[in-house]
């Protein structure tokens, strides 16, 4: 009598039967209820993003996006970050500009 009331069982361990829904102090479908808010809340993800740009922004570094016209690659560089990456081209430029004069091609 006392494992169908959730006690423990003849071998000791508790039985698996869980409270009746008429024993609960919260009905079944108040929980069934706050989930689905819950999940609502948790899923509607719209209060969090932005609006997608209906033009390409421009920024100190574009590089547009060959998949998406109006995504700018370069929008997360900043104006220090952008100085930093055009010398990185010119050094770089001027070192092949070098390798290419002092090795030239045979005729």
């Amino acid at each position: 009598a006392e494992a169908s009331r959730g006690g423990t069982t003849e071998g000791g361990g508790t039985s698996g039967s869980t409270p009746s829904s008429s024993s609960l102090l919260l009905g079944e479908s108040f929980f069934s209820s706050h989930k689905l808010a819950r999940l609502r809340h948790y899923t509607n993800l719209t209060y969090r993003t932005r609006p997608r740009p209906t033009v390409f922004i421009s920024k100190h570094l574009n590089i547009q996006d060959p998949l998406d016209p109006l995504n700018n690659l370069g929008r997360s560089v900043n104006f220090a970050q952008y100085h930093r990456i055009c010398h990185a081209f010119k050094k770089g430029a001027r070192e092949l500009k070098e390798a290419i004069t002092r090795h030239p091609t045979p005729p």
